[in-house]
Parts: C-alpha cells; structure tokens; sequence
C-alpha cells in the first residue's frame, strides 16, 4: 500500500465492473456490474472471486453497512434499491426510489443512508432499519446539478456530495440535512475524498 503498487487482481468475468465496496474488515470486496446487471463478491485475502449475485438493472451505487450485515445496491434503469444480507447474500428488502439512485453511501453510524439522485439534482436519506424516506437536500439551489458521488466526514457531522454538471462539491449538516456550503471543484465533479493537511 505504502509503495504504491499493485499486488493482486481479479476478473469479475463481468461487464461493465464499476464501483467496488470493502467490508468493514476489509475481507470481502464487492463490485457492481452494470452491464451484467449483478454484483461480485471477492475474497481479498486470497484475491478470488467468490460468487456472482444477481441484482437489478444497472446496478451501480454500492454501500455496506458498518457493521458488516448488509449490502445496499442502487440500480440505475430498475430505479430501487436492493438490500442483501451480506452472510447469506440473499435479497431482503427493495426500495422503490422511483430515481436514478447513482450512489448509496452509509453513515458512519449505519443509521442511514444517503443515495444521490442524479437526475432530480437532490440527496435523498433513508432511515437503515425502516427503509423510509425521512429527508430530502436540494442541490440544485445551490447550483450543483447531477449530484453523484457521497462522502461523509470520518464522524459523521457532515457530508459532502460532487456535482458533476455544474462542476461543484456541496456540503451538508447530517444532523439537520441541511446544506452549510458550497464551492467550485472543476467541471464534472465527481469522486470526492478528504485529504490529511
């Protein structure tokens, strides 16, 4: 890690392999594939591709719980939701979003969970053990259409979300869902981290 180079691989044998998850104990990879419309699971230890699990359509946001038992799957042209139990990898609820729901990220404390809708410009939150709607952020007031990638801060407080449109990073009290700020990224924002400084 610390030199920077690659030290295994694995062919998900997959179309369009996107986005990949790691368990919490960073045992297990999974890794959506849009094209296939059905995600992987990779055991990382020894670099081996476990199984392929069907989803829905286009699947491509992927986010697992921070205690490790669940797998949320955002499918693209099925707009929902699909949750596994991540032992088993069985389907065990779906949320009909009714939205492109592009990326799903948890909350550090695994209570809920944030998805972006690309094309209605918002961040929709859903309650983790409900799996209900309880808030909804506006990105387009601000500016910042096609919101996609998430990223919360380490605990939690805030989260931040790129547009790609409008080349924007906005940024998001968790506690209220509200947004504090917003400021210019470089056309077609996207992937979002947070740096040591």
């Amino acid at each position: 890690m610390e030199q920077g180079k690659v030290v295994g691989s694995v062919n998900t044998d997959q179309i369009g392999s996107h986005l990949l998850e790691l368990s919490p104990d960073a045992k297990r990879a999974y890794v959506t594939s849009r094209g296939s419309d059905n995600f992987s699971v990779i055991d990382v230890e020894n670099m081996q591709l476990l199984k392929n699990v069907k989803a829905d359509k286009a699947p491509e946001g992927i986010s697992v719980s921070p205690d490790g038992t669940e797998i949320w799957i955002g499918n693209n042209d099925s707009k929902n939701i699909l949750i596994f139990d991540a032992d088993s990898l069985e389907k065990i609820a779906t949320i009909d979003a009714g939205f492109l729901p592009i990326r799903v990220l948890f909350h550090p404390d695994g209570n809920v969970v944030a998805v972006a809708d690309l094309r209605g410009d918002r961040i929709v939150v859903y309650d983790a053990k409900t799996r209900k709607q309880i808030a909804a952020v506006d990105m387009a007031e601000m500016g910042a259409n096609e919101p996609a990638s998430l990223l919360f801060t380490e605990d939690g407080d805030l989260l931040y979300a790129g547009s790609q449109a409008k080349g924007r990073v906005v940024e998001i009290d968790s506690d209220e869902w509200t947004i504090t700020r917003s400021f210019s990224a470089g056309n077609g924002a996207d992937g979002v981290g947070i740096g040591e400084v």
